[in-house]
């Protein structure tokens, strides 16, 4: 008695089934409508998902019981894929040889978790384990996301994150999002033909995924053909599938260990030790993103946010203090600056998100600001002798950091402290990961093919960023050694003018000055009184701010280099980002203008300026008049390059601490003013007068 049979993986569509089976289980789908059996069928080639139409409930429960089975149907089409229609299904007879069974089918194996089988899931989904798919070898062997284009074939080992039973548009159908990703790229998986009432998967971290890129609404997805899930695999199986720092853990921990090591306040020392060394959040803080979408969400990703916020911080505080504001005296702190960073979204590691970037359910309890708040205070009262102007210092960065009540803080911004910290925190949050998309864009290309969730939504614009060797020899010392007056602040700008390296753009910035420099310099008139800041508290208006402004931006690019991406191949543009803050701001003494105002005439100097200019180039044209619209436009105007971000997050830091400096030097004995610029009540606590500088 020798029955002959097709493997079930090998039939095309169109052939016939005759065929002995094992039947994993048997569900009865579509109760109440037009019932059908769902009918999970096993072979030595796999295993499959068969459907019989026009069942019953009473058919249902008499092959309750059936494990081995033949059956006949045929293999049809449905939704481009192959698909088993059976006519009939049967418990074969019980004098049929064990033998030829196991050398038709092999030996019977269980499912993977015992409760999730392919019949679950209508056959959209088969179940496999770890050991089915050679997960590690698979993984470590397969091309990366990253690198495929639309048509290329998909045969991937994916960490899957959530799964979202959707409803087409255009037909009454229903088909799942998949939110996966590999070590490189995010990536959707399409999954058609399921049903309003397809069991939708749970707690599953990798799937088995077979298909094509497609191209969905303008979007790069994968078109599944097959996929399965891998219940067994856990969270900590899946980080290989996990994007990753650039730097190691070492390297991070190092870094900012060396840096606490500097601290020369005491208190703020031990208490950051104190952190570090804790057993309770090592591992965590180690390991942890910083986000789910918006920025750092890699492995390591809130190490790496803080150590590179931190450094940048504690470097900006000290460029700025150098950068003499006239008629001011006091100075920040760096060390406070540097603690309020470390700790500013130190305790998402404390259950709020899980290793894998998913939030939890801790989060919804306390976040990472009441966690660090609570911390700081806590920790700070069992050391002896901890000022509580310094700890309450340290946890006002905290609750402010957020920078407005409606985007989650807990207090405003009043206090210098907390505006650095506040715009460095968003600074790197949006500069990260658009430098992390332009190291992938393609050579030809102005932008990038994916959307940066940072920017809105946006692709981010390739600007004048250079590959593997920055635009400049090495950073140049920063600061200003003398008080400013008009004749020096206009010198520094041209001295920051002849450094750049480019002639023609050179040659355009000087154009620009020598022609409106007399305007821009008088003492009265509307550019002085320009939106909150009022520039007549400068004694050169508003050329000394904008000439701080350049060098400040200057020196955040150095900065950026140096801490943010050491190893990275996409370097800033030093001499587009100088000249995009000088024009920034300098085109202010127009606001007012009832015909013409700010923003709409320095976008018309720039393009009659450069018109004048033979060979020079439209792309930084363009560059440059991005960079004023998406500064002194409007809100909703997005800023996608990496030169729009990054003078943004300067002019707004300057400027907000400008004006707290400004009121608070107007009374040194005062703990809180009422800052007219400002529009609330500031602290002056920690900033202390020049000479008092390491009395704190």
């Amino acid at each position: 008695m020798t029955h002959i049979q097709v493997p079930l993986a090998e039939l095309e569509v169109g052939d016939k089934l005759a065929h002995i089976v094992r039947i994993k289980k048997i569900n009865l789908q579509g109760k109440g409508k037009k019932p059908w059996l769902g009918v999970t069928i096993i072979d030595k080639s796999g295993e499959f998902f068969a459907k019989k139409w026009g069942s019953s409930e009473d058919e249902f429960k008499r092959h309750q019981n059936i494990t081995v089975a033949l059956i006949t149907g045929n293999v049809e089409k449905y939704n481009d894929e192959k698909s088993f229609v059976l006519n009939s299904l049967a418990q074969i007879s019980d004098d049929f040889p064990e033998n030829e069974i196991i050398d038709l089918l092999g030996n019977p194996v269980s499912t993977s978790d015992g409760s999730c089988t392919s019949a679950d899931y209508d056959g959209l989904f088969e179940v496999s384990t770890k050991e089915d798919v050679k997960f590690f070898e698979h993984i470590k062997n397969q091309k990366p996301l990253r690198e495929l284009k639309e048509g290329d074939t998909i045969d991937h080992i994916l960490q899957s994150k959530n799964f979202l039973l959707r409803k087409s548009r255009e037909k009454e159908s229903y088909y799942f999002d998949i939110a996966s990703n590999d070590a490189s790229k995010e990536m959707t998986v399409k999954r058609f033909r399921a049903n309003v009432d397809t069991k939708v998967p749970d707690n599953i971290k990798a799937i088995y995924v077979k298909g094509v890129v497609d191209d969905w609404k303008g979007t790069c997805s994968i078109k599944s053909e097959y996929i399965s899930l891998i219940p067994d695999a856990t969270e900590m199986d899946v980080s290989a599938l996990w994007p990753t720092s650039t730097f190691t853990i070492k390297e991070l921990k190092l870094g900012i260990w060396s840096r606490v090591q500097k601290i020369k306040i005491s208190w703020v020392k031990m208490l950051c030790e104190g952190f570090l060394k804790d057993p309770k959040y090592s591992e965590a803080f180690s390991m942890v993103p910083a986000g789910s979408a918006m920025h750092h969400n890699i492995k390591n990703g809130l190490l790496e946010h803080t150590y590179t916020a931190s450094s940048m911080g504690n470097d900006i505080t000290v460029l700025y203090n150098k950068l003499k504001l006239a008629n001011n005296t006091l100075v920040i702190d760096p060390d406070i600056v540097f603690a309020g960073l470390m700790f500013h979204d130190a305790f998402k590691c404390d259950g709020e998100y899980a290793f894998n970037g998913d939030y939890q359910a801790a989060g919804n309890l306390l976040k990472h600001l009441e966690r660090g708040i609570s911390y700081v205070a806590t920790k700070a009262a069992s050391i002896p002798g901890f000022p509580e102007e310094i700890w309450q210092m340290i946890c006002h960065i905290i609750s402010a950091h957020h920078g407005k009540l409606e985007w989650g803080s807990w207090d405003e911004i009043n206090s210098p402290y907390s505006s650095i910290v506040h715009h460095v925190d968003d600074l790197t949050s949006k500069l990260d990961p658009t430098v992390r998309n332009l190291h992938f864009i393609k050579d030809d290309a102005k932008y990038t093919t994916e959307k940066v969730k940072a920017l809105g939504g946006s692709e981010a614009y390739r600007g004048n960023i250079s590959f593997d060797k920055p635009n400049y020899d090495s950073p140049r010392e920063i600061a200003i050694t003398e008080k400013l007056t008009s004749v020096s602040t206009l010198q520094g700008i041209r001295d920051c003018f002849g450094r750049i390296r480019d002639p023609k753009l050179r040659e355009f910035s000087v154009q620009l000055l020598d022609k409106f420099h007399i305007e821009a310099t008088k003492p009265q008139g509307p550019g002085a009184l320009r939106g909150p800041l009022g520039y007549e508290h400068y004694p050169c208006g508003l050329l000394e701010f904008t000439y701080r402004l350049m060098l400040l931006a200057e020196g955040m690019v150095y900065i950026w280099h140096q801490w943010a991406w050491p190893k990275n191949r996409v370097y800033l543009d030093v001499d587009t980002i100088v000249v995009g803050a000088f024009l920034t701001t300098f085109f202010q003494f127009r606001a007012g203008n009832p015909v013409l105002g700010d923003t709409s005439y320095a976008l018309a100097q720039i393009g009659i300026t450069a018109s004048k200019i033979e060979g020079f180039s439209s792309d930084t044209k363009e560059l440059l008049q991005h960079i004023v619209r998406s500064n002194l436009g409007r809100d909703d105007v997005r800023f996608i390059s990496t030169e729009s971000i990054l003078i943004h997050y300067c002019y707004k830091m300057l400027n907000l601490t400008d004006r707290m400096m400004i009121d608070l030097s107007k009374d040194l004995n005062a703990e809180e003013v009422s800052s007219e610029l400002v529009g609330r009540v500031i602290f002056r606590s920690l900033c202390k007068v020049d000479n008092e500088k390491n009395s704190i």
